[in-house]
């Protein structure tokens, strides 16, 4: 068996290079252990984007906040497990790297033209993600 998303692999691997889920602001150390609150602009593009209406924030993994919660955002880039089809970056991850920061001062800033066809897609194909986040945070609670 060959494995045929290398290049999203070593997407993903440079996206952890550069900080996500490797660095996380002071200020939300003591934040809802899967809650990857630091990003509050991707919670508040998934709301927008995807119409959910009862969503507190982006969903991590695990405690440790290195990837996004596979079983809601399935084939996004920064899951934990790389799906055979497409892997997509999308403004979620896009959001969080931004958000990455230490102190004060934006690390990256993202070109979304660059990426626009790409979070499109991930978009349309992901229609039910409100329902998986939902179901998923009334777990937490």
């Amino acid at each position: 068996m060959r494995f045929k998303n290398t290049k999203d692999l070593l997407k993903h691997e440079m996206m952890h290079a550069l900080g996500f889920g490797t660095v996380n602001p002071i200020s939300t150390q003591e934040s809802c252990a899967e809650e990857l609150d630091f990003s509050q602009r991707a919670g508040e593009y998934v709301v927008s984007a995807f119409g959910c209406k009862n969503v507190a924030g982006i969903l991590a993994d695990d405690r440790r906040k290195t990837h996004l919660m596979e079983s809601i955002y399935h084939d996004e880039m920064m899951t934990p497990y790389l799906s055979e089809k497409r892997n997509y970056f999308s403004n979620i991850s896009a959001m969080i790297l931004e958000d990455t920061h230490l102190n004060s001062g934006q690390w990256y800033k993202v070109n979304y033209r660059s990426i626009q066809k790409e979070a499109f897609r991930f978009v349309r194909e992901n229609q039910q993600l409100c329902a998986r986040l939902e179901k998923a945070a009334s777990k937490l609670s």
